[in-house]
């Protein structure tokens, strides 16, 4: 665990696998020590009670991989360690900036570990509770779900109607596979009631109450917002967290067209993206507004994209101040 100095790392790097972690800890002189552990909660643990043992007081940066991280970033939080869960692409622009482009596990631990050491630019120490990682993996499983869904309908309505215009008879099975679609959906629906209720049970009530005054925003939806979202982060953090933000492709005086980032999680860009297209429809000033876009040849996705992110923006002012009015005509004031 410790240098020949006897002293404990400054930093650690954790990089992950389905089966191992490879772990390089950094020393206040430059070196490097490395170890690799089973990928398990036990394993995780110990390591973690290792750590604290040796007086380790600094921070340890995983780099995300989709689920494999978990063991050792809640080992981490359970016991008090300040971890830092990235981001890969943050990862890789470090990577990429070093003279030789050998690429190794262990070397990219210690790209992890000197990132902990001098990157100012890292993402919180993570704090979220289990209830909120299975709150996203619940979101994620509905986002993939619905995907699915969607797929699997456009095929058999695709086959049905070709049938018809060939005049042959369709396929023995579509019935059975249509009722098996509505099963499909029966259980989405299903899926959705257990989100929304894992949702409110994270979210701090006064501020899902607040954020149900926006037009457009359910009581669901207001739950899942209060639940996924950060007060303390900038009203610009939130928007590029949902994915409403807008990518730039300028050079010179070429200037392309802004697409979606479309990141962070699809399931709550869909909730708001439905909360804007029930503000357009559902209130005098929200549809003014909505006219007014289209007028000055927004496309109609474009003009409840840009009112998604209004009542977004509206969201963050409300989980600062819950208790203030929402003036709808303000918040759907013309442009100029």
């Amino acid at each position: 665990m410790t240098s020949p100095s006897a002293q404990p790392p400054i930093a650690i790097g954790v990089d992950v696998s389905k089966s191992e972690l490879v772990i390089a800890e950094l020393y206040v002189d430059g070196s490097f020590t490395h170890r690799s552990l089973d990928n398990t909660i036990a394993e995780s643990e110990r390591y973690i009670a290792e750590l604290l043992e040796a007086g380790f007081a600094g921070r340890v940066i995983v780099e995300s991989s989709g689920h494999y991280q978990w063991p050792i970033v809640l080992a981490a939080v359970d016991a008090g360690v300040d971890v830092r869960l990235l981001n890969p692409l943050q990862a890789a622009s470090r990577r990429r900036g070093r003279v030789r482009k050998t690429k190794t596990d262990r070397i990219d631990a210690e790209i992890l570990a000197e990132m902990a050491w001098t990157e100012r630019n890292l993402p919180a120490a993570f704090v979220r509770s289990r209830g909120a990682i299975r709150l996203r993996q619940l979101l994620q499983l509905l986002s993939q779900l619905e995907r699915s869904i969607q797929q699997i309908q456009a095929t058999l309505r695709a086959h049905r109607e070709a049938s018809e215009y060939a005049g042959v008879t369709p396929a023995h099975t579509l019935a059975d596979l249509e009722v098996s679609l509505s099963e499909l959906k029966a259980r989405r629906r299903a899926l959705r009631r257990e989100s929304d209720e894992q949702a409110r049970s994270l979210a701090e009530s006064t501020t899902a109450a607040a954020f149900a005054r926006l037009p457009g925003i359910t009581a669901s939806c207001a739950g899942l917002l209060a639940s996924e979202l950060e007060p303390t982060a900038r009203a610009n953090a939130w928007v590029a967290y949902v994915g409403l933000d807008v990518s730039v492709h300028q050079s010179g005086k070429f200037q392309g067209r802004g697409r979606l980032t479309k990141r962070g999680l699809p399931y709550l860009r869909k909730r708001l993206y439905q909360a804007g297209w029930g503000a357009a429809m559902n209130t005098e000033a929200g549809h003014r507004y909505y006219r007014e876009l289209r007028h000055r040849g927004r496309g109609h996705k474009e003009a409840l994209v840009i009112i998604a992110r209004k009542l977004l923006r509206a969201a963050h002012a409300l989980a600062q101040k819950p208790h203030q009015a929402v003036d709808v005509e303000r918040l759907f004031a013309l442009p100029a």
